[in-house]
C-alpha cells in the first residue's frame, strides 16, 4: 500500500490499520487529505494531514495532547 496518499483520512487509516490488523479511531482530526501516512520502516509514526488554515483539530480519540505547536522537525504539530 502506498504510504502517502490524496486519499480521505478515513480510507487511508482504515486500509492501512486493517492490512495491519489494528484498531483505529473511526473520525479524522480535521477535513483534509493525507499528505504521508504512517512509515514504521521510517520512524514515521504520524499521519500527516493537509487542511486550511484556521480549521478546528479535534482529538479523534480519548487522550492527553502532550504536545501542540511548531517544530524545525515536525512542522505545526499536535502529539496525543
Amino acid at each position: 500500500m502506498e504510504s502517502d496518499s490524496t486519499f480521505s483520512y478515513e480510507h487511508f487509516v482504515s486500509k492501512f490499520y486493517s492490512l495491519h490488523d489494528l484498531g483505529y479511531p473511526d473520525i479524522a482530526p480535521v477535513d483534509g487529505y493525507v499528505t504521508r501516512g504512517l512509515q514504521l520502516e521510517n520512524n514515521h509514526l504520524g499521519i500527516d494531514i493537509a487542511a486550511k488554515q484556521g480549521d478546528e483539530v479535534h482529538a479523534p480519540a480519548p487522550g492527553r495532547v502532550i504536545y501542540a505547536g511548531k517544530s524545525d522537525v515536525l512542522g505545526e504539530a499536535i502529539i496525543i
